[in-house]
């Protein structure tokens, strides 16, 4: 499996984990969702759609090494448009 530079380019948690963590601190809630909304905004200033949408793929599965080539092959094709 090979990675550049755009490996650690997003941040990804579980809706479980969040859904535990807000169980017992609902304080933090409020700001993941003042953070997000935040980013909503910018992005929106910034030319962006507020919200994208991502496939997530965990790096430890058996068949990443396929769904990454075809990422790779799908992103060379864009850049040579």
């Amino acid at each position: 499996m090979s990675f550049d530079r755009k490996d650690n380019a997003h941040t990804v948690f579980e809706n479980e984990d969040l859904d535990r963590v807000f169980a017992n601190h609902s304080d933090l809630k409020i700001y993941f969702e003042t953070v997000k909304n935040v980013i909503k905004i910018d992005r929106v200033r910034n030319g962006k759609r507020s919200v994208n949408n991502y496939l997530v793929i965990n790096c430890d599965e058996p068949y990443v090494d396929k769904v990454l080539k075809v990422i790779e092959e799908g992103e060379s094709a864009k850049e040579n448009e």
